[in-house]
């Protein structure tokens, strides 16, 4: 018989009111650029990079903006009128990459 394990964690770390409140995978987030933020500028200190110690905060700045934030379309398009959500999906289709799951009222 094979086992498995079923996880009945809370997706909040707690809960602030309702249901809002951090959860795990943006403490998850967090901890990732913390420590990719220590081991660049490690690097950058020692020479490793091409960046210096004092760009690393910006690097890893834009890098959480775009790379989470515009990683995908559909964390955008909430927030966006239909047709700039529109403008995107178009874009996400035609780079080849994965169908867009936004709620936007375009057709297609």
């Amino acid at each position: 018989m094979f086992a498995y394990y079923l996880h009945d964690f809370d997706p909040f770390i707690f809960h602030l009111w309702g249901n809002f409140g951090p959860r795990w995978y943006g403490m998850a987030y967090v901890l990732a650029f913390a420590c990719g933020f220590w081991l660049l500028r490690v690097l950058a200190q020692r020479g490793y990079t091409q960046l210096r110690a004092e760009q690393v905060g910006d690097f890893i700045t834009w890098a959480a903006l775009f790379g989470v934030m515009l990683r995908r379309p559909a964390r955008l398009c909430p927030v966006l009128s239909s047709r700039k959500c529109c403008a995107i999906r178009s874009l996400w289709r035609a780079s080849g990459k994965a169908e867009c799951r936004a709620t936007a009222e375009c057709s297609g």
